[in-house]
């Protein structure tokens, strides 16, 4: 082999989520841990488990094949979403790219999702308990998806320029764009990310947010309703030690 060359890149593992990923109460009231002995993997979830949901990891763009095909085995999945318009058509983009949220409502323990082609892994803490989300997380994003917060496409556009004249429009955007500045720390307190801290990304039609937040241990952009959002007045030393997006 030639000096120089490149190797091949061996898969990236799984990414742990880490109790450092989150203020502390965030950590206490957004996730807990599942069992993770050995015996207790394939396991019936323990009483208070059955309704949370476990975050899988998937390959990329592999999302919608990873639900499909536990959805066949009898698990319950989300796959939260945004829908966008590209070339006239109106298409679904994942919201989390590359999580689905899986919950065993049949009872059948980690051992169903083995072998799931796209499927890297389970979200675990540190401690390798798995992770699982509180049912009211997934409740709040779907309830946010059917109401279209994340509905960016031409005919919502076009709806909400019906609605309301564009002069007051450009006057609440501007109103708002005084106050919420890009790069502005914000805390979240309505809809499912309740509690998280994040910063502006900068503002979005019909009032609308997006707010760069630390979600799994990964900078990402949420599109939120402006009114779930609040400038944060503590000190920004206490916030930098909250892992805040850079």
């Amino acid at each position: 082999m030639m000096n120089g060359a490149s190797q091949p890149s061996s898969p990236s593992p799984l990414r742990r989520l880490s109790p450092a990923d989150f203020a502390p109460e965030q950590l206490a009231g957004w996730i807990e841990a599942g069992s993770s002995s050995p015996a207790a993997a394939g396991a019936v979830p323990a009483e208070g488990e059955a309704d949370g949901w476990l975050v899988a990891y998937t390959d990329p763009r592999r999302e919608d094949d990873v639900a499909r095909t536990l959805t066949r085995r009898r698990f319950e999945t989300y796959v939260p979403a945004m829908t966008v318009t590209r070339s006239r058509s109106d298409v679904r983009r994942p919201l989390l790219p590359r999580y689905v949220f899986v919950r065993d409502a049949a009872g059948q323990g980690t051992y169903g999702l083995r072998q799931t082609p796209g499927l890297e892994g389970l979200v675990r803490t540190t401690g390798q308990a798995l992770a699982l989300l509180k049912g009211e997380i997934v409740d709040g994003l779907r309830e946010q998806e059917a109401v279209g917060v994340f509905d960016f496409t031409a005919q919502r556009a076009a709806a909400l320029r019906a609605a309301e004249s564009a002069e007051e429009a450009a006057k609440r955007a501007a109103e708002a764009a005084k106050v919420f500045l890009p790069g502005v720390v914000v805390r979240i307190v309505g809809g499912p990310w309740v509690s998280f801290l994040g910063r502006v990304d900068g503002l979005l039609p019909d009032e609308r947010i997006g707010i760069r937040m630390k979600i799994f241990g990964r900078e990402m952009t949420m599109p939120m309703q402006l009114a779930d959002v609040e400038l944060l007045t503590t000190p920004l030393a206490w916030i930098q030690k909250r892992m805040l997006p850079k």
